[in-house]
């Protein structure tokens, strides 16, 4: 009975045993909410409305289920009055409104209950860094060259570009590779929400397979495929750009190669890597000690090989085809990081910064050695080590400089060197490498002045024909004429702007090709003004290099446009491959031919100067033998052998005629300013002593050409060795002149 006495039956509201008291008359199961929101009874015992999120069943009250929402405040309809959320909210039971998912979130379809935050999943073209997705956070869109399916799928990279393939619990950012063909990028989802997996895979018989899919925008299961096909076979794609080496593959340059038998630190993996490695230092010696010094064409063209080593290392979007020839160019700058021998042993850059900066003192220490043995003369050993030093300036200076220049990798949180993604900046050697790089630094700057300031005493001194120098310091300036014997520094000065490019520039492609442009345009303006060799094949061949050079940044440049528009076709890369090709062929095929003619020109020179070493021979014997006074100087017409002599001049002018045809100089023209022609080497004299003898003629010579009254003749023979010229014997270098 209630209150006035009046009886009524129970009605059965709740499932629970346990028995709660009301207000009096009433007798409930639990606990109860009313439609005005709260647990006391109506006073005539009716319940005939529901308030907000109820829906009225046999007289009771009851919530809405999850999903749905009521928003009348008196209701008295039933369970249809409660209204189901849309497919972006949610709601749990008895709810006024339903509660939306977060910004870029819809209902996973799958989920009909809509009942709470856990149903909602991200819209397609974005990606979540939590499960449940929050308000704070939401759903991210999609980074910048990636592509997401949403739901709880990660991005995945586009072709060319590279991003962390760990599990998304951040947001993440996509990087520009170095060499695009590299990054490979994705074709399908590879990654899932953490939280999310291991909420679905909470069962342990298919923890293992809800592993291996995730759900997209649509809400459908979808299989996820494997991050490493997001780089190129060879290359760790855990590493920032795909830049860390993979066991049982060892590089050239920037190409991938499988180790020989699949063999990986053991012996035969380290007998093959000390193979390569001495047949890499074989062609270093190869280059300093024999190319350069004795092929100046070649030289100039080594030296532009080097410069299109620098630029291969810019940003730029390089193809997989044209890729595959620039390990030459590396091999000119004499990097030791062209081969790595991870077959054998781990590899990175720490490594190749601690080798390439002993490798000078390797080269010195081998020079010395030879010296010691007797395998070497002293001034050549000299002039090895000291050569190697300053022609492999361009890759020392790099390498000091890639220490000094690190970025940010995300999600790692990590500063990486930018030349080597694969090694950080943040561990202790870093500190030490910098240190000594600064040195090294101050090493390159101090000696390299130190050797300019010693070829500018020389010449001052008129020293820079003697033997001496010549034979310690000549590789530095022997092919220039006097007058641009500064030209040097203004190579040296020219590949370190471009090193300076390439490491300071990096975060930008189009600004290191303008740099680029600016210093080649520059330097090959002065190299066309000034002329600065004595031969013209080595000024022509400068530049040739200098354009090919140029035209090397050009195609850089359009691979570049061309990758950031829609993409390099096949016809297009084969084009601009055949357009690089055709210019270093044709480029090697002159310089080829400049240096068969040099050669020759050589070996005739080397003929004309055994003549007239065998002439004066046969002058000196006749001078003992009392057939010439000793007071009157050398005369072709008053000798007792005059058909003899007469025979050797027209076989010397002979010989010399087509030294002058081949060469493009006249052999016969006494150019003073020319300090580097001289055919009177005292390498080539078989009699060293006859050169003070020489010397005495010509000073005879000069004598009666100045009007002296003691010389008892003016018939002179225009023939002398030393004194007037600038390579003779005590500073002096040998002139031709017509007899």
């Amino acid at each position: 009975p209630n209150a006035a006495g009046d009886g009524l039956d129970l009605i059965e509201v709740g499932y629970e045993s346990k028995l709660i008291t009301g207000e009096p008359g009433w007798t409930l199961t639990r606990d109860f909410t009313f439609f005005d929101g709260t647990s006391t009874p109506p006073s005539d015992g009716i319940v005939d409305t529901c308030g907000y999120g109820l829906y009225l069943s046999n007289k009771v009250c009851v919530p809405c289920t999850a999903g749905t929402y009521q928003p009348v405040e008196a209701n008295r309809g039933g369970d249809e009055s409660c209204r189901v959320c849309n497919e972006t909210s949610w709601s749990e039971a008895g709810q006024r409104y339903c509660t939306l998912c977060p910004e870029h979130s819809h209902i996973w379809l799958d989920k009909l209950a809509h009942d709470g935050p856990e149903d909602c999943i991200c819209d397609d073209g974005y990606y979540a860094t939590e499960w449940p997705v929050s308000a704070k956070h939401g759903c991210r869109s999609c980074p910048h060259d990636t592509t997401c399916h949403g739901g709880m799928t990660g991005p995945y990279p586009d072709a060319g570009h590279w991003l962390s393939p760990g599990a998304v619990d951040t947001w993440v950012k996509s990087y520009h590779c170095r060499y695009n063909w590299i990054c490979k990028g994705g074709s399908a989802p590879a990654t899932c929400q953490e939280e999310w997996m291991d909420a679905m895979a909470s069962d342990e018989k298919n923890v293992s397979q809800q592993r291996r899919r995730c759900v997209n925008a649509k809400g459908d299961y979808i299989a996820l495929e494997n991050t490493g096909g997001w780089c190129k076979q060879g290359w760790d794609v855990e590493t920032a750009m795909c830049s860390g080496e993979v066991d049982g593959f060892f590089y050239i340059d920037v190409q991938a190669i499988k180790c020989p038998g699949s063999h990986t630190r053991d012996a035969e993996a380290w007998v093959f890597s000390m193979f390569c490695f001495l047949l890499l230092l074989l062609l270093f010696i190869l280059i300093n000690d024999v190319v350069r010094p004795n092929f100046p064409v070649f030289d100039a063209v080594l030296l532009t090989y080097q410069d299109i080593g620098i630029i291969t290392l810019f940003w730029f979007e390089w193809s997989q085809k044209i890729s595959k020839m620039f390990f030459v160019f590396r091999v000119a700058l004499l990097d030791v990081d062209v081969y790595e021998p991870t077959c054998a042993t781990d590899w990175g850059f720490n490594w190749a910064f601690r080798l390439m900066l002993s490798l000078p003192l390797l080269f010195a220490a081998a020079n010395a050695f030879g010296y010691v043995t007797g395998l070497r003369e002293g001034g050549k050993a000299f002039a090895g080590a000291l050569s190697f030093f300053i022609n492999a300036q361009a890759s020392l200076l790099f390498y000091c400089l890639a220490v000094f220049s690190c970025r940010h990798v995300h999600p790692m949180d990590t500063y990486y060197y930018v030349e080597e993604l694969d090694t950080s900046c943040e561990t202790e050697s870093t500190l030490v490498m910098r240190i000594f790089a600064a040195a090294y630094l101050a090493l390159i700057g101090g000696v390299t002045s130190a050797l300019f300031m010693r070829l500018k005493r020389a010449a001052d001194r008129d020293e820079l024909n003697t033997e001496r120098v010549l034979l310690r310091y000549g590789f530095m300036y022997k092919t220039f004429r006097m007058g641009a014997l500064w030209w040097g520094v203004v190579r040296i000065v020219k590949q370190a702007s471009l090193v300076f490019i390439l490491t300071i520039a990096w975060r930008s492609p189009e600004d290191q090709a303008v740099w680029a442009l600016i210093v080649l345009t520059v330097y090959g303006f002065g190299a066309a003004r000034w002329q600065p060799s004595q031969l013209h094949e080595v000024n022509n061949s400068e530049l040739a290099g200098v354009g090919i050079t140029i035209v090397v940044v050009c195609l850089g440049l359009s691979f570049t446009s061309l990758n950031n528009d829609d993409g390099l076709s096949d016809k297009a890369e084969w084009r601009y491959v055949g357009y690089f090709a055709a210019a270093q062929i044709l480029y090697l095929i002159g310089a080829s031919w400049a240096t068969f003619r040099d050669v020759w020109a050589v070996r005739a020179r080397l003929h004309v100067a055994k003549q007239v070493n065998a002439l004066h021979s046969r002058v000196v014997r006749a001078r003992r033998r009392g057939r010439l006074r000793s007071q009157m100087s050398f005369d072709l017409e008053s000798t007792e052998d005059d058909s003899s002599s007469r025979r050797a001049w027209r076989a010397l002018r002979t010989v010399g005629s087509a030294v002058a045809a081949m060469s493009g100089r006249d052999i016969g023209a006494t150019d003073t300013a020319s300090r580097r022609v001289s055919f009177f080497d005292a390498s080539d004299d078989p009699e060293p002593s006859t050169e003070r003898r020489a010397a005495a003629f010509a000073s005879r010579r000069s004598s009666v050409s100045s009007g002296d009254s003691n010389a008892p003749s003016r018939r002179r023979s225009r023939l002398g060795r030393g004194g007037g010229g600038p390579g003779g014997g005590g500073g002096g270098g040998g002139e031709w002149g017509p007899p």
